[in-house]
This record gives structure tokens, C-alpha cells and sequence, in this order.
């Protein structure tokens, strides 16, 4: 829980594992350029020569911080320098990530590249480049690279490394991840390596089963990695509902399992194996997802769609914050129930962006009480949530998370309106980009190349502070932050 009097009377900010933990970081964006310009080689293309560059510029600059101050003595990072470093690691990478974009986009501007690269590694899925070559292997590869990086996390993918750093920091985990159960395990790199277990393991038995399918390797692990990371933008010249219902329905295990919380597998695996099903928030999430897919099967019913395989998918890309692109003509009930959906979002603790479900049951049921507590002055009713009452804290946590998220939204849509865009498409696009979904913007997506370049940074900031659940971005821009 954010304490604005803690950071008043805080030392100066120490910036010394702020840096050496950027240096693991670009070590690790790096490692996947690497892969990229080994595949451009391998299949002798011509992106060989721009990932050769993205990696050379990580590696130098990771070499660089690291050996500078690995013999530094503090190593201990804080929940201020968590902050710090979320913000400063997003953003860097983002810079350097659109570097490839920039080089193989001869159309593409800077602003352009750098929403392609944002939309990338927030696992948002849009594209504001229609001539963007992706059918080269190496780039599709560094799109889903992003993807999958950016939904587990680069917080969480350097807290794996933690032992090796010998650099402590549990609070570090909170500043982009928003589950907040006890602890499973005694260290944060325990269940980040626990969590990163989860999360490739679940990607490579889903590229099985794709590859098992009708799909070839290279596309059913594009496509596992998007669906895992909840990004959605797996190939750029296909659309989702040209799969076979055999692969929608492989991609809506993993979408499911990408939109739940990651940490119950965890739980699973030691021993507790009803944990996944006794979840409230879990029970939730299917149940929302059965009533949203019966709604949108009667909405299809009697169109040229199919309805039988596609309600479902649909309704899982969207609540999930996938967004595959998926070319149906949607009617005004169902934009509505998209938007609804993709805002709301999928299990807190997952790879989903929105609200979360989580939050939408505690106010519902703090909601309740208070209307209870009306009708029986002298009544007690405790916030429940699996059978343990909710503290004070977690309340306020959660009140002050949902009221950032609409703030942001609003705010994003009256920037896009301000800079020429329609009342509805700037409401929709911010839901969009702040909840990092692109579903909703199916049948819309071509007018994001039309934007102005004022309008793409704002789509740009969205994007990042969706991805930040808004918070760590609120709390670095609060004065009290930076006072001694």
C-alpha cells in the first residue's frame, strides 16, 4: 500500500540498483533480439542487419551498467526505487524496442514506430502501420517477443534473477503486478521463477497443440505466445476467424489460462488442486463469460458468421484483453457489450489488462453492505472474500485503482477529442488502449493510421499507463515522491 509519508521522510533516491537492475533488464530485451537476428541470418533476410544493431545498442548498454555497479553495497530496492524503475525500464525499452520497427518501416515515422513498440510490449495488439512487413519470420518473432515479454512482465522477468544480482526487493513485485495474496513462497525470486515456470510451460504445451493441429510451428508459437501473453496481435495479414474451430478452441484454453490468476497454478502444483475452482474471482470470470457468450450467439444468430464457434471465442479474446483481429461487423448492442468487457477485464494477478474482476466483486459486495447496513443500522456486515473479511487497506487500495482507471480513461478521451477524433471513437479507442485490448477496434482499427501525431503519443501513454494499472505512474508524478 502506496504511504505518501514514508517516501516525505525517505533518504535520496538511490539510483545504483535502480541501474544495475536496468542493466539485467536490457540484458534480457536483448537475449531476444539476439534470437531475432540469429533467425534474419538463418533465413537470409534482410532484417538481419537492424536486430544485429537493437542488439548491439542492449548489450552495451546492459555490459555498461552492470560491470559499473555490480560492486555496489546497497543492493536493497525499495518500493521508492521500484517505482523509479518501472517507469524507467518501460520507457527505455520502449524507445530502443522500436528501433527494429523504424529501420524495416520505410513509411513509418518515429511516433509511428514507437506506438508499434508500445502496442507490442504492453500486450495491447494495435498497429498504426498498414505496410508494416511482418511477413518476415525475424519480425514477427520480435512482435511476439514483446508480447510474451512485456504480459509476464519485466519486473517479474528480472526478479528471476534476483540470487544471481544478489539484490533483494519483495515490494518490487507490487509496482506491475496486481495480485496481492499471501505469500506462497518465502522470496520474491521464488515466485517469480514459479510464476515464469507457469507461464512458459503453459506456452510451449499450447504450440503443441496448435502444431498438432493445422497450423505450422513458427505460426502456432506466434500464435501460443500471443494468446499466453493476452496480446492478440499475432500475424498481421490474418484475422482470427479464418482459424479452424479446433485452433479458436486450443487459443481459448490459453487465453483462459493467460486471464486467470497466475498464482493459483502455483498452488495447484503444490498440492492444493482444488485451488484454481474454489476461487471466487475464478468462479466469477467463467460465469461472466458463459452470460456474455450466450448474449453474443443470439446477436449472431441469423448473420453470415458462425455463431456456435465464434460467441465463445470472441467473448474470451475480449474479456481477456486479447484482441485478436477478428473481421466481423459488430451491431450497437454488441460494441457495447465488447466495451464492457474489455474494460472490465480478466482475474487480477493474470496477463489481462481493465479493471480486473477482483475489484468488481469487493465494491459490489462493499456495495451491499452499505445498502444492508441502511436497512439494519445496528447490522454487522463484514466484506467477505474467500471466507476471509476484507481489511481497510485492501478497500481503500482497491477504491483508489478503480477510480485511476476511469480517471485515466476519461482524461485519454478528452485529449483524443480535443485533437479531432469523434465523442464515441475517442471513448472507445481510450477504453481500448487503457484497458490494452483490441477487440473493440475491429472494424475501426484502419482509423488509427488517420490520427494525428499529438493523438498517437497520447495512445501511447495510455497504453503504458494501462499497463502500470495507472498507480505507479500517479505515485512518480506526486510531489511527496520526490522530497527528501
Amino acid at each position: 500500500m502506496f504511504d505518501s509519508r514514508k517516501l516525505t521522510a525517505s533518504k535520496k533516491l538511490n539510483w545504483q540498483p535502480i541501474l544495475f537492475s536496468l542493466g539485467w533488464i536490457y540484458l534480457i530485451v536483448g537475449a531476444c533480439a539476439a534470437i531475432c537476428s540469429f533467425i534474419a541470418f538463418f533465413l537470409s533476410e534482410k532484417s538481419m542487419v537492424s536486430f544485429t544493431l537493437t542488439f548491439s545498442i542492449f548489450i552495451i548498454l546492459s555490459a555498461g551498467l552492470i560491470a559499473y555497479f555490480k560492486d555496489n553495497d546497497n543492493t536493497q530496492l525499495k518500493q521508492r526505487e521500484g517505482f523509479v524503475l518501472t517507469i524507467v525500464s518501460w520507457a527505455s525499452i520502449s524507445l530502443l524496442s522500436c528501433l527494429p520497427f523504424f529501420l524495416l518501416m520505410p513509411e513509418a515515422s518515429f511516433t509511428d514506430s514507437m506506438f508499434e513498440s508500445v502496442s507490442n510490449l504492453t500486450a495491447t495488439g494495435l498497429s498504426v502501420v498498414p505496410t508494416a512487413d511482418y511477413s518476415l519470420t525475424s519480425v514477427r518473432m520480435w512482435k511476439n517477443l514483446l508480447q510474451w515479454v512485456g504480459g509476464f512482465g519485466l519486473i517479474l522477468m528480472v526478479m528471476t534473477l534476483f540470487p544471481a544480482m544478489k539484490i533483494g526487493g519483495t515490494q518490487l513485485m507490487f509496482t506491475e503486478f496486481s495480485d496481492r495474496s499471501e505469500k506462497i513462497m518465502p522470496y520474491a525470486s521464488q515466485i517469480a521463477k514459479a510464476l515464469l515456470f507457469i507461464y512458459a510451460g503453459f506456452t510451449v504445451v499450447l504450440t503443441i497443440l496448435l502444431w498438432a493441429g493445422s497450423m505450422s510451428f513458427m505460426d502456432s508459437l506466434h500464435y501460443s505466445m500471443s494468446a499466453i501473453s493476452t496480446g492478440g496481435g499475432a500475424i498481421a495479414d490474418q484475422t482470427a476467424d479464418m482459424l479452424s474451430p479446433y485452433s479458436k478452441i486450443v487459443l481459448s484454453l490459453g487465453m483462459l489460462v493467460g486471464g486467470s490468476t497466475l498464482m493459483l497454478f502455483i498452488k495447484t502444483f503444490q498440492g492444493d488442486w482444488f485451488a484454481y475452482l474454489k476461487d471466487e474471482q475464478t468462479k466469477c470470470f467463467y460465469l461472466i463469460i458463459s452470460i456474455a457468450a450466450v448474449i453474443v450467439f443470439f446477436q449472431l444468430w441469423g448473420t453470415d458468421q458462425t455463431p456456435a464457434s465464434s460467441s465463445l471465442f470472441l467473448v474470451i479474446s475480449t474479456i481477456t484483453t486479447t484482441g485478436f483481429n477478428i473481421s466481423y461487423r459488430y451491431d450497437n448492442v454488441l460494441q457495447f457489450l465488447l466495451l464492457i468487457l474489455s474494460v472490465l477485464g480478466g482475474c487480477s494477478g493474470s496477463t489481462t489488462g481493465g479493471i480486473k474482476i477482483f475489484r468488481i466483486q469487493i465494491i459490489y459486495r462493499l456495495t451491499k453492505n452499505q445498502l444492508l447496513q441502511l436497512l439494519k443500522p445496528f447490522g454487522i456486515f463484514p466484506t467477505l472474500y474467500n471466507r476471509t473479511e476484507v481489511t481497510e487497506s485492501i478497500l481503500s487500495g482497491i477504491l483508489m485503482a478503480v477510480f485511476l482507471h476511469i480517471a485515466g480513461l476519461l482524461a485519454v478521451a478528452f485529449g483524443l477529442v480535443c485533437y479531432g477524433s469523434g465523442i464515441w471513437y475517442s471513448f472507445s479507442l481510450s477504453a481500448t488502449l487503457t484497458s490494452n485490448c483490441g477487440t473493440f477496434m475491429g472494424e475501426y482499427a484502419e482509423h488509427l493510421q488517420t490520427l494525428c501525431t499529438e493523438a498517437k503519443w497520447i495512445c501511447v501513454i495510455a497504453m503504458l499507463m494501462g499497463r502500470f494499472e495507472f498507480v505507479t505512474f500517479v505515485v512518480v508524478c506526486m510531489m511527496p515522491f520526490w522530497r527528501r
